[in-house]
């Protein structure tokens, strides 16, 4: 997965280009946010060699998940390996970055019974957000100043209530409109 947000900021030339890449993954501590920049940590892909020690029966061919860098070809030790199950396809299993921070976020935000979350931003993060929310049960509002985006997460959350703070435009999850601030 490419992130449409720190690589896309690294392209445009919107971060520090001394600041460390990210701190959290191995080899990338010492790299600064400069295009071009080999940069990632969502790869999924199959093990077709495996290095001296390793369980070849257990590894060879496996499809897998690594925190890794984009590239075609990666070398990483088995601890850095997850293997993905059975019935998840390649394109899901990328996005486990995004949906651990979108359970975290929702943990972190500890909605009580009866409350109504609203998740500000549309974009993978929160669209994800979002979702998580609503798949505990909680009511949700949406709210972005892209009217793209607001369709795009109806499709995906049907149950969640739509705001457009530009607009003042809203839509309840039961399709009526909302008034503007009424969330």
């Amino acid at each position: 997965v490419i992130s449409t947000g720190t690589e896309l900021k690294v392209y445009r030339g919107d971060v520090d280009p001394d600041e460390p890449a990210d701190l959290t993954i191995s080899g990338m501590q010492e790299k600064g946010m400069h295009y071009p920049l080999r940069y990632g940590y969502s790869l999924v892909g199959v093990v077709v060699k495996v290095g001296e020690g390793v369980d070849a029966e257990e590894w060879l061919g496996r499809r897998v998940f690594a925190f890794s860098p984009h590239s075609s070809v990666v070398v990483a030790p088995t601890s850095a390996l997850m293997p993905v199950p059975d019935g998840i396809s390649d394109e899901d299993a990328a996005f486990l970055p995004s949906v651990e921070t979108a359970v975290s976020l929702a943990m972190a935000a500890a909605p009580l019974l009866g409350e109504r979350v609203a998740v500000v931003g549309q974009g993978l993060t929160g669209l994800l957000t979002g979702a998580v929310l609503r798949a505990a049960n909680v009511d949700v509002t949406l709210i972005d100043v892209s009217p793209v985006r607001l369709r795009a997460a109806k499709k995906f959350i049907p149950e969640a209530s739509l705001f457009n703070p530009s607009t003042g435009a809203g839509e309840s999850s039961s399709g009526g409109a909302q008034k503007n601030g009424d969330f």
